[in-house]
């Protein structure tokens, strides 16, 4: 029924953030083995929320727009008057339509001033990443020992790389990318199964490839190339 579909999407974000009573989280796990749309909506907040780990560094906060921001988010949540029993009732209608908007939910389930704005930094990252997918050049990694391929975006010396159709990496273990210049593999950093931005540290190199290594990455391949591509000169 719609109505049930309806109530167990708007527990999204809260099996996402790991704060869903177990009896309800199984109950929407076994939802979300069968409900396409929920399941893609259930990756989005995942992929967010893992951005707002604290020991992330990769965020870089710019302070000289922390009142204003702050006060965008007060006057937003004043507005709407989200409490924590009415977040969990409002409709997702849509992944980030906008960065304040879920902000404003992020504060209630997580708590504090300091997660909504350093979720405006993750969003700014986020809208960085579809500008390169837009306008990068599209290049097709595929392997000849099985269906697996990935997919990277190369614009000057950044790219993003969409790692969604890999064997998913054991416990202990991530993907990590590799620039390939004269036969020598140079390390483009880790990376999950959902849209990363890399950095170009060589001039001009001739391909791209992953492995799964490590969590925290090596500094050379230890295991074989799941896919690859040779790059335009």
């Amino acid at each position: 029924m719609r109505v049930d579909h309806d109530r167990l999407e708007l527990n999204l974000p809260l099996l996402a953030a790991g704060s869903l009573p177990s009896d309800e989280a199984a109950e929407l796990e076994v939802h979300l083995q069968t409900c396409v749309s929920c399941q893609k909506a259930y990756h989005d907040y995942q992929a967010l929320l893992q951005q707002l780990d604290p020991h992330e560094d990769d965020v870089t906060e710019d302070w000289d727009q922390h009142d204003r921001l702050r006060q965008e988010f007060l006057e937003k949540l004043n507005a709407e008057r989200i409490t924590p029993q009415t977040a969990t009732k409002r409709r997702h209608t849509g992944f980030l339509p906008s960065a304040v908007g879920w902000a404003a939910v992020v504060v209630i389930g997580l708590g504090g001033w300091a997660s909504a704005y350093h979720l405006h930094h993750v969003a700014s990252q986020q809208e960085q990443v579809i500008r390169l997918m837009a306008s990068g050049q599209r290049l097709d990694l595929t392997s000849p020992h099985g269906p697996y391929r990935a997919a990277l975006y190369l614009s000057k010396n950044r790219a993003v790389v969409l790692a969604n159709h890999l064997p998913v990496p054991g416990h202990g273990q991530t993907y990590e990318g590799w620039w390939i210049q004269g036969g020598h593999p140079v390390a483009a950093g880790t990376f999950g199964s959902t849209p990363s931005a890399l950095k170009v540290p060589v001039p001009h190199p001739e391909a791209f490839a992953i492995t799964v290594e490590p969590v925290g990455g090596t500094k050379t391949p230890t295991t074989p190339i799941l896919v690859m591509a040779t790059l335009p000169g």
